[in-house]
């Protein structure tokens, strides 16, 4: 039986953002291989529906408000327990990018010992360094919650690189151009 995966990004198809057309071809990919894959992502301001199917892909938002602080706290009440869902009734975890409080789906995916995959998309705004040192009173609490993730999926050497000078160790990491697919890790 093959193993449920979730991809999550923030975007993804209609819109232009590179990593979310990564993460659907991806999810594509491995949806055309037989793979039980779903796609998450949020729903900005209810734009678009909140389940679609592209090309025989599931991909499901969760609504998400970004107007303002309040609509942000607001929209927590609904994206953490989406999170949650989605986590529990999958087996890893695919991360693309950093996405409106990617924390929970970290943890939650650690607190139910899934595997939880990171993939950085853009270096100086997701790698690991940066998302770390981004906000300081956040520090500690997001170095500990990256260090639960299962695997961090590096694009270059200089992912690698921000992801070793922050935890001193590169077994967590598997190095790849966009092109090559760790599909082992799913089997």
């Amino acid at each position: 039986m093959s193993k449920k995966i979730l991809f999550c990004t923030s975007k993804t198809i209609p819109y232009n953002a590179g990593g979310g057309k990564n993460a659907y071809n991806f999810a594509k990919f491995l949806s055309n291989e037989n793979q039980n894959i779903t796609l998450l992502t949020l729903n900005e301001n209810l734009y678009l529906s909140r389940k679609t199917v592209i090309d025989s892909l599931h991909v499901y938002r969760i609504p998400y408000f970004h107007r303002n602080i309040i609509l942000k706290l607001l929209s927590l009440t609904v994206v953490i327990p989406g999170y949650l869902y989605y986590v529990l009734k999958n087996d890893i975890i695919f991360i693309f990018g950093r996405m409106f409080v990617f924390e929970f789906l970290i943890f939650f995916g650690w607190l139910f010992k899934k595997k939880v995959i990171f993939r950085s998309s853009m270096f100086g705004d997701d790698d690991i360094k940066t998302l770390i040192t981004k906000h300081s009173t956040l520090q500690a609490i997001r170095k500990k919650n990256l260090g639960l993730i299962t695997l961090y999926f590096s694009l270059t050497p200089a992912f690698s690189k921000s992801y070793v000078s922050v935890f001193h160790t590169d077994y967590k990491i598997f190095e790849s151009p966009r092109e090559l697919i760790p599909v082992f890790f799913i089997r």
